[in-house]
């Protein structure tokens, strides 16, 4: 499969059955800077519904634009991808890897997944994973993927788990949210 970036570019159309038997067409592309606005539906909604998020405040029109075009950056330079999922014009769910920010720590990769609510236990976390992995094989210079989820989070731990990730440490309350502490899971994967 042909990977190289051009925003917007369709890498794969899938049906996805949800838990009631109904089938969904997905399309899995390349952001482009149209997309701010959906970015900002989309994590906006995430935060809102998941206590597991690094993050929880809400993000501006401002602030995705800037965050997609730092990606968009990125993936011309072969430094970083990012994936999302539509169904029709609705963003469903999103992956990334983004760069280490030293001068030694450009070969890793952070990985990042969101998927709605609605769309999660259908498996889709784990192969839009799947696929992001793949493409950073090919298209990028990264050699190590890096990870980290709350303990509490199963969901998170079976999606690391099916994608290969190792654990290497348990940081005690490494993740304070504004009612409770949680263990930080970590994690990575070599390419």
């Amino acid at each position: 499969m042909n990977f190289k970036f051009k925003p917007g570019k369709i890498l794969e159309k899938i049906n996805l059955k949800d838990k009631k038997g109904k089938i969904f067409e997905l399309f899995i592309r390349y952001p482009k800077m149209s997309d701010a606005k959906h970015e900002l539906i989309f994590v906006n909604k995430l935060r809102k519904t998941s206590k597991y998020l690094g993050n929880w405040h809400f993000e501006t029109l401002k602030s995705e634009k800037d965050f997609l075009k730092r990606n968009i950056e990125n993936m011309k330079k072969k430094k970083g991808v990012l994936l999302s999922v539509y169904l029709k014009n609705i963003l469903i769910a999103s992956v990334d890897l983004n760069p280490g920010e030293y001068d030694d720590d450009k070969h890793i990769a952070l990985f990042g997944v969101g998927v709605l609510p609605e769309f999660q236990g259908l498996k889709l976390g784990t192969l839009i994973g799947k696929l992001i992995l793949e493409i950073a094989k090919k298209e990028t210079n990264f050699e190590l993927i890096r990870s980290s989820f709350y303990r509490k989070n199963k969901a998170s731990a079976k999606l690391h788990e099916n994608l290969g990730f190792k654990k290497y440490g348990e940081l005690s309350r490494g993740r304070k949210r504004p009612n409770f502490y949680d263990n930080e899971i970590l994690v990575h994967k070599f390419l």
